[in-house]
């Protein structure tokens, strides 16, 4: 069972600020430029038990911390030190870092300027931007391309449709429909009688109530939306199996943090 939960989920690699747009412009819906909520969001991280990534431009070597004090009134928060021990020289290099983490399965991530230092732990202004693509109750996980497929007998065209599982939450899913025929589908339908295989031969089936659809340059075409009629036994099965990879997520985060 721990294999195939490794085959599921997409592993997220570490990319430095530019490659997530962290500098571009603040119109961009992936990021959270509120300051009441980028405030309420690293208490949250603060208080969570895991470590926080560390990486600087130019370097792929990366360095674990955590966020040991919010001072909001003062506009800053305190780091710890760096772990390995090198990350600290290279912190007072470059003055500079990304720090991301996951919050509750979500990933996230920023830039910090160190505007101060002491021995083992720095301070830094407060972000004014955070990547954090996912604002949801509950947080959809990326699975790995054809690993969970989907079906449905009877769509709005009369006509099965076939795909693959881009994404999936406790209450929803996004698919990538595997034909390229035009589909006439918009927000607000239902399609009915669909089904999601999961792992031990586990399947999910429940009607999807569409909330977007969008079609690339090659005519393939993606779905999304919130599961309803979903019964009782099948919304445990889906629990049980979100838990499994959340839990999967964070095993693979502490591996990483022991090899460091």
């Amino acid at each position: 069972m721990l294999d195939t939960l490794r085959q599921l989920f997409v592993q997220h690699k570490t990319k430095h600020p530019q490659e997530i747009g962290i500098s571009n412009n603040d119109d961009n819906p992936n990021f959270l430029t509120d300051p009441d909520q980028i405030i309420k969001l690293i208490n949250a991280i603060a208080a969570s038990p895991h470590l926080c990534t560390i990486t600087f431009s130019g370097s792929k070597k990366p360095f674990t911390t955590s966020i040991i004090a919010l001072q909001p009134d003062k506009g800053y928060l305190v780091l710890d030190e760096l772990r390995p021990h090198k990350g600290n020289e290279l912190l007072h290099k470059k003055r500079v870092l990304k720090l991301s983490t996951f919050l509750n399965g979500v990933h996230l991530a920023f830039l910090l300027h160190i505007i101060d230092s002491a021995p083992f732990h720095y301070k830094a202004s407060i972000p004014k931007r955070i990547y954090y693509p996912q604002r949801r109750t509950a947080p959809r996980i990326f699975i790995r391309s054809t690993a969970l497929k989907f079906r449905t007998t009877s769509c709005l065209s009369s006509t099965s449709l076939f795909g693959t599982v881009f994404d999936i939450s406790r209450n929803g899913a996004c698919i990538n429909i595997t034909d390229n025929r035009k589909l006439a589908i918009a927000r607000g339908d239902v399609i009915k009688d669909c089904f999601i295989e999961l792992p031990n031969e586990l399947t999910l089936r429940f009607d999807l109530s569409i909330r977007f659809t969008k079609t690339n340059r090659k005519n393939k075409t993606r779905i999304g939306g919130y599961f309803v009629n979903l019964p009782p036994q099948n919304q445990k099965k889906l629990d049980n199996f979100i838990a499994k990879l959340e839990r999967e997520i964070i095993r693979n985060q502490r591996n990483l943090i022991r090899k460091l």
